[in-house]
């Protein structure tokens, strides 16, 4: 004996090869009893929307011409994996790593610039004292003075 979901499956593949199935021939799925079949159909009606029933005639509804079977509807009906959400945390993730790579870089590139800036600060104070040489006057010598004509 099939149980209601092999059913289920062969009513609407049944119906979905013939386009169009009358009621007493969907009694004659193999190894079942009217009260499964007609749970079949009525699944399939009424649940999900498959097949419509008009005037004891089957047909498939627009939902059920898209689908190849009911595991088939049953799987679309799953809900899908968010994959944007785990997009979205790891690159939030990567940018907080570069952010923090950065801030690192930043503060030992900011003390190389505060010892070169020292260093440069030396080296311009050094040149702006004059230097003596040995055994030269310690004192620049005089420039003559112009000649002021009263």
């Amino acid at each position: 004996m099939k149980d209601i979901d092999q059913v289920t499956e062969e009513v609407f593949s049944m119906i979905k090869q013939n386009k169009s199935v009358p009621y007493e021939e969907l009694y004659s799925i193999e190894d079942t009893n009217r009260v499964t079949v007609e749970a079949a159909w009525n699944r399939l009606v009424s649940d999900y929307g498959l097949i419509r029933s008009r005037q004891q005639v089957f047909t498939l509804t627009e939902k059920g011409e898209i689908h190849k079977s009911v595991k088939d509807y049953l799987n679309s009906l799953k809900p899908k994996r968010d994959y944007a959400k785990w997009i979205a945390i790891v690159v939030s993730v990567a940018l907080g790593g570069i952010n923090i790579y950065q801030n690192y870089d930043y503060r030992e590139l900011r003390s190389q610039y505060d010892i070169l800036k020292s260093e440069l600060d030396a080296c311009r104070d050094s040149l702006s004292q004059p230097k003596s040489i040995k055994g030269a006057d310690t004192e620049p010598p005089l420039r003559p003075k112009a000649q002021n004509k009263d």
